[in-house]
């Protein structure tokens, strides 16, 4: 009597036993010749210290055909990150066709090359991650009258509106060198969506949103809005964006790439979306992303010029101006609507930042051309950095070590954080 058996799918073992025994006289594998093979597809990585890794791709097939619901364990480099926070080895499935994605991986805080791993079966395969150095402390400059900046999710690049030469200027971080340039018609607001594929920008004289390929660094489509679209933001999760106007909010499905629904607002308002997704933040108000109806109302006096939430989202810091020509920090709390602190700033405090950790908050001071550093975990201001005329926008590097402030003589200010 014989026995066919396998868990491993490039062998069988042959188990033959004698009649009248329980047990086999003699076992024998042979190979069965399936060869499985397994590439990253997107690779190699680049990121800055500390950045989001681009969703990393995977294709197993065996004798050249996909494989589905197989294992692929993946091992990530010393430092490196999953989107949880985990480290080290992890198993993923295959899909449908034979691939797996894994997103939200983090590069280490530390500039270098590093080496990905992934198996499957026989397969064996790597990637090369590399960490970029942070760039130097100074100046870029780049022309025209800028504003906004946001860096990409992996570091690497800076976008920058440029209102007067109509166009997006894209900035390599590590180089500290302008890469290119994407013909837009005053570009008031900015927004990546979170594996840094596309970019979002609006149109604010023609009422429109591009939609660009971050890629080859070309416009791809445009979503119609309603008019003058300034300020842009995205949900965390990227299915939603939210487009300012002057008495709006569009509300714009990214998937469909159309305007879903509409939220009444006053002014011309920044907008915030919550770490879960769930409020947006417009002024004062907070509102529903589900209903879309406002549920509660941030009582300040001042005209607030900016917002910034903590990564759990339980407090708000707020920049608010006052008609007596001094400006103020106000931190609330997220679920009574109440201001718990106020700070003093200096002059003309417009835009307001937090670093990606939640340790320091930056307010932009017009006037007096400066950056204020509030360390949250005290509430004090802890140093004032000075920067080129009229500062008007500010975001971080991956890591929070590095502000980078533009402003409207044209230039991009990298400076040290605290």
């Amino acid at each position: 009597m014989s026995t066919i058996s396998s868990s491993d799918p490039t062998s069988l073992a042959l188990e033959a036993r004698a009649p009248g025994r329980t047990s086999p006289s003699e076992k024998l594998t042979f190979r069965v010749g399936i060869t499985f093979a397994l590439e990253f597809t997107n690779g190699p990585y680049r990121v800055a210290p500390r950045g989001r890794v681009m969703d990393i791709l995977l294709c197993l097939t065996a004798d050249g055909q996909s494989a589905p619901g197989r294992t692929v364990t993946v091992t990530l480099p010393e430092g490196c990150h999953y989107a949880d926070g985990g480290v080290g080895t992890r198993n993923f499935q295959t899909d449908a066709a034979g691939q797996v994605s894994v997103a939200g991986v983090k590069g280490s805080a530390t500039p270098g090359e590093y080496t990905l791993s992934a198996a499957s079966a026989n397969a064996r395969t790597t990637a090369r991650l590399t960490v970029t150095e942070l760039p130097n402390l100074g100046t870029i400059d780049v022309g025209g009258v800028l504003d906004p900046v946001v860096v990409s999710p992996d570091g690497t690049r800076a976008y920058v509106g440029n209102r007067e030469s109509n166009k997006v200027s894209v900035i390599d971080t590590p180089s500290s060198t302008v890469i290119g340039d994407i013909s837009i018609s005053q570009p008031w607001g900015i927004a990546l969506s979170p594996d840094g594929t596309r970019a979002y920008a609006t149109n604010f004289d023609l009422g429109f949103v591009s939609v660009i390929d971050t890629d080859g660094l070309a416009v791809i489509d445009t979503i119609s809005v309603d008019s003058y679209p300034a300020y842009i933001t995205i949900s965390p999760d990227g299915t939603r964006l939210y487009v300012g106007h002057s008495a709006s909010i569009s509300v714009i499905e990214v998937a469909s790439r159309k305007v879903i629904g509409t939220i009444a607002v006053s002014g011309w308002p920044g907008i915030v979306v919550s770490p879960d997704g769930t409020r947006v933040y417009v002024g004062t108000a907070v509102i529903d992303t589900v209903t879309y109806t406002v549920i509660g109302q941030i009582a300040i006096e001042g005209e607030v010029k900016g917002m910034a939430l903590s990564p759990d989202g339980a407090l708000a810091y707020i920049a608010a101006d006052y008609e007596t020509f001094f400006s103020k920090i106000l931190v609330a709390d997220t679920v009574s609507f109440t201001v718990i602190e106020t700070l003093d700033v200096e002059r003309s405090s417009f835009q307001i930042a937090i670093t990606p950790d939640g340790a320091y908050v930056c307010a932009i001071n017009l006037a007096s051309a400066s950056v204020s550093v509030l360390d949250t975990a005290d509430l004090t201001m802890i140093r004032t950095i000075s920067v080129r005329s009229f500062p008007w926008g500010i975001d971080f590097s991956a890591d929070g070590s590095r502000a980078f402030v533009c402003a409207s003589d044209g230039t991009v200010s990298v400076i040290a954080i605290p």
